[in-house]
């Protein structure tokens, strides 16, 4: 598509990218104007300092105790353990995980993704844009009442100070929303938060499924595991 691709496994060209040389295999134009009309600009889509402010502000997302929060996925596994097939049948799981991934193809057309004219693309948008944008508005009245409770505490301070209670449980959206109440951003960066969800989950999962199907003895080791766990809660 006008541009040399590599493609590699090596797991030293992992670590130089990922890691050590990260900051000489910038992804923004790659990524960014492919996705722009779903995602907007954030921390998968964007190099430099605006990377370095989006990854400091959705760290916290990504502690133990939050990470660790696996009832909350449970709904969502259960939802897809529905669509399978419970008679042993054989079943085809792309479809199925396929649902998880978006933007693939605009990607990969680069420059020629203005070919690329799927109107599910476009309705997925206005859908994700208005669930997005519900938790938007609760993030900016958050924000006023937020500032409202920080300037009657603090009346000789110009500025807001950082909450005291370490305890309080961190939700993104309300935290980019004592920065700022610009809509845009704060819808882009919590939906650059679900990208990772399911992407990198799509691809883990069916990677994973990959493997085993062709290890049987890894895939009779992990079945039995599962099954001695019974119906004790995932930890």
């Amino acid at each position: 598509m006008g541009r040399t691709t590599i493609y590699t496994n090596d797991p030293k060209n992992y670590q130089a990218v990922h890691a050590l040389k990260f900051a000489d295999y910038g992804v923004q134009p790659l990524r960014r104007e492919p996705t722009l009309p779903f995602l907007g600009e954030g921390v998968f889509t964007m190099d430099g300092p605006f990377w370095e402010h989006s990854r400091a502000i959705i760290r916290p997302t990504f502690t133990r105790s939050n990470v660790a929060n696996l009832p909350a996925f449970e709904v969502h596994f259960r939802k897809f353990l529905d669509l399978i097939p419970g008679n042993g049948v054989t079943v085809d799981l792309e479809p199925l995980l396929y649902r998880l991934r978006g933007m693939g193809t605009r990607i990969q057309m680069g420059r020629f993704r203005f070919l690329h004219q799927d109107r599910k693309w476009r309705e997925a948008i206005k859908t994700t844009h208005a669930f997005a944008d519900k938790y938007v508005d609760i993030a900016l009245a958050y924000r006023e009442e937020y500032i409202t409770t920080k300037k009657r505490n603090e009346p000789d301070k110009d500025t807001l100070i950082e909450d005291d209670d370490v305890n309080n449980r961190y939700v993104l959206l309300q935290e980019i929303a004592k920065e700022t109440d610009n809509r845009v951003e704060l819808r882009s960066q919590v939906l650059h938060v679900f990208l990772a969800g399911h992407d990198s989950t799509a691809i883990t999962i069916g990677n994973a499924i990959f493997h085993l199907c062709r290890y049987p003895d890894k895939w009779e080791k992990l079945r039995a595991e599962v099954i001695a766990m019974g119906d004790a809660p995932l930890t």
